[in-house]
């Protein structure tokens, strides 16, 4: 699978990202994702979670969103903490849940600050939509197992895609959960993200749409311009891969 670079940022179409400079992967409701008891799905996002490490092998992995079953955690733990530090981000954690992580020398936050950025598990709120902490860019979830897409047109059968937001001091992550609540961002009541930069989750890779301004209808996004965006990065990938031959 191929990731999105935007400078220290890397957005992967597992629904994660990663920031060189922390050297720090990022997912949210992880947690959420594997109460689900399905065996098929929970073997399939644990070979995703597994896949994320290998591929950017990463010293810390930071965790957004609730925790609610111990059970859960200690296994998290056990898997990736023993060649990552994890970093839990939660908004109301049981006492017990503080204990089990603390067990593994891991850590829980509220909010976490490091570096540039600043950690949440959900949009912070103000009177005007969402409040932004400058000068640190603030990376969160939407919240409580949910997450803001945008559906396909007609021709790909009113498909949803799951989005990354990235906006003035303020990155959204989509949820890892594949049973997420699902808003679509062109809403009237999301209309403080209008003028954030939207990338699509694709199969294999992360498709940057514009502006969410931009998008067009009221809740789909047209064809075309679906297909003009696949097409140019595969024009860009042919081309890298011509031009690696030609230094060969």
């Amino acid at each position: 699978m191929s990731h999105l670079g935007l400078g220290d940022l890397l957005l992967d179409p597992r629904r994660a990202l990663y920031l060189k400079s922390l050297q720090a992967l990022v997912i949210s409701d992880l947690h959420d994702a594997l109460a689900l008891g399905d065996f098929k799905e929970l073997r399939r996002m644990l070979s995703q979670v597994d896949e994320l490490v290998e591929k950017f092998k990463p010293k810390s992995i930071i965790l957004l969103g609730d925790l609610d079953h111990t059970n859960l955690v200690a296994s998290i733990c056990r898997r990736w903490g023993k060649t990552c530090t994890l970093f839990f981000v939660t908004e109301n954690a049981k006492e017990e849940v503080v204990e089990i992580v603390e067990f593994h020398n891991a850590e829980i936050h509220k909010d976490l600050v490091w570096g540039k950025y600043r950690f949440v598990s959900k949009i912070p709120n103000s009177n005007n939509g969402f409040a932004i902490d400058f000068p640190f860019t603030t990376i969160s979830s939407l919240g409580s197992s949910s997450e803001f897409g945008v559906r396909v047109g007609k021709a790909f059968a009113g498909m949803k895609l799951s989005l990354f937001l990235k906006g003035m001091g303020l990155f959204i992550l989509p949820s890892f959960n594949p049973n997420a609540l699902w808003y679509s961002v062109l809403g009237e009541e999301h209309q403080h993200f209008a003028r954030f930069d939207a990338f699509a989750v694709g199969h294999q890779r992360v498709l940057p749409m514009g502006k969410v301004l931009d998008l067009e209808g009221v809740d789909e996004v047209s064809t075309n311009r679906y297909l003009m965006v696949k097409r140019t990065l595969n024009m860009v990938r042919k081309a890298s891969i011509i031009q690696e031959k030609k230094h060969d």
